[in-house]
């Protein structure tokens, strides 16, 4: 399947049904993402190269972390993963603007593309969606 990057300006992930799926995560994430998120992307990797920021953030958690989120968010494994990876994306519009950020999507569904893990410090992830931030100004507001 033939996948490409599409701006979150065109098809965003930032819907009400997202945002109504991910709100517990607030409170409990947003600060430690927002922190992992910044690192990454202040690496001194070409800014159009760090598509991993996803798997930057989950090693942020940790697995420790992740573990207990499961215990008091009553969520699966499966469920949990993907709330985050939906929340990454969130966050990356919420400080760049959806005009300075790209999701790799499936050319023909426009349903993310993901990938497979390959950070050997956070094996319990498999696969992550990319995202790429093409300015690191932040979004007016």
């Amino acid at each position: 399947m033939p996948s490409n990057w599409v701006s979150q300006s065109i098809y965003g992930t930032t819907t009400d049904r997202v945002l109504e799926r991910i709100r517990y995560l607030r409170g409990t994430l947003e600060t430690c993402l927002t922190e992992a998120i910044m690192a990454y992307l202040s690496s001194k990797e070409p800014l159009e190269t760090r598509t991993q920021v996803t798997l930057a953030c989950f090693q942020a958690i940790g697995h420790p972390r992740f573990t207990s989120m499961l215990r008091i968010h009553s969520r699966s494994e499966n469920a949990l993963k993907q709330d985050i990876g939906l929340f990454v994306p969130v966050l990356l519009v919420s400080i760049f603007g959806a005009e300075n950020v790209e999701t790799y999507r499936n050319t023909d569904t426009n349903k993310a593309s993901t990938r497979s893990n390959t950070w050997r410090d956070i094996q319990w992830v498999s696969r992550y969606t990319p995202h790429k931030v093409l300015r690191m100004s932040k979004k007016k507001k």
